[in-house]
């Protein structure tokens, strides 16, 4: 049977605000990533009114955005909150969490602009492994559902640059449309909860 999912990114969290990279560090949201989630939960509701249920990251910048785009949705009966899944936090960035990518390009010189990266960064096969494993096994306990799963941009960016032909990187509150059958997972579109003047990381200017 079919799962439809939607793949959504956090809002703008404190560590976002300031270009430090995150990995499994857990940073709230800023106050412009709440604001961010509150403007974004209409435009949800208007264009998936079909989400039955909701599924996180464990980690704090999710959680939080899942349960304010749940607060404020509109229209009708909010998504059901599931819970959170550990195999959808996000990538392990070893020793650069909290680092900026000046303090990145200070102290590993040369490993970003080479693709190089430091003993505990996970690569991109063991995430893609993970998530992939994680979405099939949602799918398969809320078969024939329609399910928003919120989680974090390097998540959903190895997802879209394993399976699609997009190689751009999803703003906060942006994502893609997914529908899985069985082991099968098949990104469909990428969607914009904000408007481009509110986008903040990620591919922030494209319309």
């Amino acid at each position: 049977m079919v799962t439809s999912m939607v793949l959504v990114r956090h809002g703008q969290s404190t560590w976002n605000l300031t270009g430090r990279w995150q990995g499994q560090a857990d940073p709230p949201l800023s106050d412009v990533g709440r604001q961010q989630t509150r403007v974004a939960a209409t435009e949800l509701a208007r264009r998936f009114p079909a989400i039955t249920k909701a599924v996180t990251s464990p980690q704090l910048r999710a959680l939080e955005t899942a349960e304010l785009l749940l607060a404020h949705w509109t229209g009708g009966p909010p998504p059901r909150a599931i819970g959170s899944v550990d195999e959808l936090r996000e990538r392990s960035v070893g020793p650069w969490s909290g680092l900026t990518g000046a303090e990145v390009r200070q102290h590993y010189p040369g490993f970003i602009e080479t693709g190089r990266r430091p003993t505990g960064f996970e690569l991109d096969d063991v995430l893609f492994d993970r998530v992939h494993r994680a979405l099939t096994q949602i799918a398969h306990e809320l078969s024939g559902s329609n399910v928003m799963v919120v989680s974090h941009g390097g998540v959903i960016n190895t997802l879209v640059h394993r399976l699609t032909d997009d190689t751009g990187r999803v703003p906060n509150l942006s994502g893609w449309t997914a529908r899985v059958t069985g082991t099968s997972i098949d990104l469909l579109d990428r969607f914009d909860l904000l408007s481009a003047r509110d986008r903040t990381g990620g591919d922030s200017i494209r319309a």
